[in-house]
């Protein structure tokens, strides 16, 4: 079990404020006991991630320990069309937020 088999390296890094490369480095850290260089958020996020958290819980956990800054809040946005797209109309979608775009100006 691999802590990328419950969340991907970008949406970590987005969700932690941390760079790709340095969480590719944590995660290998992490894998081979070498806690030293870990950020200790960074080491409670992944035994947290290792326990099998849902996905959901990652991300919850990650906005409430690493900050709530506007990539997370699109990102929450991201995932919740991505769960409901079968019952989206995109289409329409786009063109309330192009109008709500242009009418606040």
């Amino acid at each position: 079990m691999n802590i990328t088999d419950y969340i991907t390296i970008t949406e970590l890094s987005r969700l932690t404020n941390k760079s790709r490369p340095s969480i590719y480095k944590y995660i290998l850290s992490f894998d081979n006991g070498y806690y030293d260089d870990i950020p200790y958020s960074i080491i409670n996020l992944f035994k947290m991630i290792m326990d099998q958290k849902s996905k959901q819980e990652i991300i919850d956990y990650c906005l409430n320990n690493f900050g709530n800054n506007s990539d997370n809040n699109l990102l929450d946005v991201i995932n919740l069309l991505k769960e409901n797209k079968d019952k989206l109309d995109f289409d329409k979608i786009k063109k309330y937020v192009l109008e709500e775009i242009e009418n606040g100006k």
